[in-house]
């Protein structure tokens, strides 16, 4: 039988992609300013977080906190913590220009390491494998570089 999260990973996938499209658009000079920003954004968070409490539910608590997956959650927990942190740092600087732009500059460079999530869907597993092995397979040329001298 298919785990139910194999039928919410694609889902997140799409979302985690349309996430990182949007910062795209985002940091795109002429789509700057437009005031629908947040609302996107906070619909964003609040997918990641509900996903979080999904993935929970389905696993169980033990299994999400102390199960093979468990750092990947604990990522996913910080992710979560830094979207709600970052809707609610830029709605804040909507009212009130007092937030250095630096700190919204760094939430928003955070919600770019959200498209590391794809690598940890289960359907990924594939290319999951094929960049490990690209990252493995580097050293070695490198090795026979430096003893060939």
């Amino acid at each position: 039988p298919t785990h139910p999260l194999m039928y919410v990973e694609p889902f997140v996938a799409l979302l985690i992609v349309a996430n990182g499209i949007m910062i795209g658009f985002q940091t795109e000079p002429t789509y700057q300013v437009w005031d629908g920003w947040p609302i996107i954004e906070c619909v964003f968070a609040g997918f990641l977080v509900l996903e979080i409490i999904l993935r929970m539910h389905l696993l169980g608590c033990r299994t999400f906190w102390c199960g093979d997956d468990y750092l990947w959650n604990l990522f996913d927990v910080l992710l979560g913590i830094t979207g709600v942190t970052d809707v609610t740092v830029e709605l804040a600087n909507q009212r009130r220009s007092e937030i250095p732009t630096s700190l919204l500059r760094f939430c928003r460079l955070i919600r770019l390491v959200r498209i590391v999530k794809v690598f940890r869907l289960k359907f990924m597993k594939d290319l999951r494998l094929m960049v490990k092995g690209l990252v493995a397979g580097i050293p070695l040329p490198w090795r026979l570089l430096c003893y060939s001298r």
